[in-house]
């Protein structure tokens, strides 16, 4: 078997964390936006109770 060593250089380590912060911060942004939907549901399914 063989096994290719790969080596990146500092710019391509840099690319690949700044990737990984972006994507991070995206997942946080649909975190939130998630729970404030969330709590939009709970308050119109207790609105939609109240009606009835």
């Amino acid at each position: 078997m063989n096994v290719k060593e790969t080596t990146l250089d500092p710019s391509s380590i840099q690319r690949l964390i700044h990737f990984v912060h972006n994507l991070e911060q995206k997942l946080l942004t649909v975190r939130s936006t998630h729970e404030q939907l969330q709590q939009l549901m709970s308050i119109a399914t207790k609105t939609h109770e109240n009606i009835l």
